[in-house]
């Protein structure tokens, strides 16, 4: 990262009346069959006028469709002098639509607070219904598994570093959503409150990191179990929890990243969960650097291959040997896990698949073992967009600045160039390989020659029907055939088989057979257009389907 001073975000002050909402959270829930939803809403009424007053505060809702808001819960409230006090309104919401990351439906809640039939304050927060559980060591978001097709964001811009523009975060999220990313973990601090917006309307799992990282550090101890450092670790995370929680595309808190051991009784991380359970319990929580299930609900691992991964899958014990011990003094953190502290508890990688210069070429192992294993729930992509700046030449052309090239000493050169993007968002090479490995159809060959394949649905909400299936043949590299297919039916999480006469080469085809299949969106989302393609698979027939040769016709011998 670049060491930059300054303000990066705008700061405002905000003039509120004499009695005001001081906060609203409203808190999804739903019932066992996850069809019908309630929203607990708490209103904290703050009374900064020298004399009691009686206040009115009432709900009305405001369905996805937006076609209309309707009042549906209302209370009075009595608020000493220089007082608050905190009412509960619950809202019934039968035969919900629920929110997910491939279903973002949000609701409308308006707050209106009046004292003596006078409205004082009026507040409208978006929220979704979900719930978020960990069950069977698997990550449940409205009682079915996800896998997180994840990447690290960091907030940067090529022209304004830290202070990101409002259209960036609209472009990097609709670029995640394009290339199949499902889910944003904000490394390593609370994101703008625009980006949490974003991931609410397009529909992006959401890991909200607090701003606790001590780095290199934390080999001293800091904050780990330290009491010096306590106090200020819980403050960071009590306002993030505070300030964030009403957005449904928040599915899990993270206590830090890289701030080192807890000790034996959990240190600040065991502090700052307790903190932060006392303001929201509805979602897990993660840390990467300690694996206590007191201080996470998710063994968390970073930059681990796909074997290990792959071992921790099968739940067998991960050691590591006196080399890599040794390493661990000055540079790394990989630590030993066993089957005995891994139960019960899903695994994921908070950083995997570094994309720096010409990587990423393992990357479909590592998805590979997310899909096998049910314990595995996916991981975050270290990340997203180069961290370089533009300097614009005389000749008008763009040159991109890293570490040493304002004379800086010490620098890591390039080594902020990690992403799958680069500054200006013009996508690397990888990136494709990312938009592929995250694909949520997946067609595997049974009997090509037959035209036998079976085809997966990666999705675990949306069915594989919303899709158009393209499936062309080539020869040689030579389009031959295209054929536009009717919609798949294929279950959330399911597979089936798929007859596809035209993926059978004809006695035309000559050369090198390749068949392609392609799925487009059938209709417009709020992420792209229908016609855009979200998903690619091909075979190589090979070669045996060249034709034999014609035969050729003897020459007519002469008759002696």
């Amino acid at each position: 990262m670049w060491y930059l001073s300054g303000l990066s975000r705008p700061v405002s002050l905000r003039a509120e009346p004499w009695v005001e909402m001081r906060d609203v959270w409203v808190r999804p829930a739903l019932d066992a069959s996850y069809t019908h939803g309630t929203l607990h809403t708490e209103v904290t009424v703050a009374n900064h006028t020298g004399a009691d007053v009686t206040a009115q505060v009432d709900l009305l809702l405001t369905g996805p469709d937006a076609m209309g808001r309707r009042p549906v819960a209302g209370t009075t409230v009595e608020v000493s002098a220089d007082g608050e006090a905190t009412v509960a309104l619950d809202v019934d919401v039968p035969d919900a639509l629920l929110w997910t990351a491939e279903t973002p439906h949000l609701y409308r809640v308006t707050a209106v607070l009046r004292v003596d039939g006078q409205e004082q304050h009026v507040t409208t927060l978006r929220t979704g219904l979900r719930v978020v559980e960990i069950r069977d060591e698997r990550l449940l978001v409205n009682g079915r598994p996800v896998v997180l097709h994840g990447v690290n964001r960091h907030d940067f811009d090529p022209d304004r570093a830290w202070a990101v523009p409002e259209f960036r975060y609209r472009e990097d999220l609709l670029a995640a959503k394009r290339l199949n990313i499902n889910a944003i973990r904000a490394s390593h601090y609370p994101n703008a409150q625009l980006m949490y917006d974003l991931c609410d309307e397009l529909g992006l799992y959401v890991m909200d990191e607090c701003d606790l990282e001590s780095h290199g550090v934390r080999r001293k101890n800091v904050p780990g179990d330290n009491p010096l450092w306590t106090a200020a670790c819980v403050d960071r995370m009590q306002r993030m929890v505070l300030l964030d929680r009403n957005h449904p595309s928040i599915i899990m808190w993270s206590l830090g990243n890289e701030a080192g051991l807890g000790g034996e009784g959990g240190g600040a991380f065991v502090r700052m969960r307790r903190a932060a359970e006392a303001l929201d319990d509805t979602r897990p929580f993660h840390y990467e650097g300690d694996h206590d299930p007191a201080i996470s609900d998710v063994v968390s691992r970073m930059y681990a291959t796909a074997e290990q991964m792959a071992t921790l899958g099968r739940h067998e014990p991960l050691t590591f040997g006196p080399l890599t011990r040794l390493r661990n003094l000055v540079l790394t953190d990989d630590k030993d896990m066993t089957p005995e502290l891994q139960a019960g508890r899903p695994v994921l990688q908070c950083e995997y698949a570094h994309a720096m210069q010409n990587s990423l070429g393992n990357f479909a192992e590592h998805v590979e073992v997310f899909h096998t294993y049910d314990n595995i729930v996916g991981g975050f992509i270290w990340d997203f967009v180069d961290q370089s700046l533009r300097r614009v030449a005389p000749d008008g052309t763009s040159q991109w600045l890293y570490g040493g090239d304002f004379d800086d000493k010490p620098h890591h050169g390039t080594y902020c160039l990690n992403g799958i993007l680069a500054a200006d968002r013009t996508p690397h090479p990888s990136a494709v390989e990312v938009w592929w490995g995250y694909r949520p159809a997946v067609v595997t060959a049974v009997d090509a020659a037959r035209g036998r394949y079976r085809v997966a649905n990666r999705w675990s909400f949306t069915d594989l029907s919303v899709l158009e299936p393209v499936v062309e043949m080539r020869a040689d590299g030579v389009l031959v055939s295209t054929a536009v297919l009717p919609p798949l039916a294929v279950a959330p999480g399911e597979s089936t088989d798929w007859q596809v006469p035209e993926a059978v080469p004809g006695p035309d085809v000559a050369g090198e057979a390749v068949v392609r299949f392609r799925w487009r969106l059938r209709r417009d989302t709020v992420w792209a257009p229908a016609g855009t393609e979200v998903a690619s698979d091909e075979v190589v027939l090979g070669p045996a389907w060249r034709p034999a040769p014609a035969a050729v016709p003897s020459p007519a011998l002469p008759v002696r």
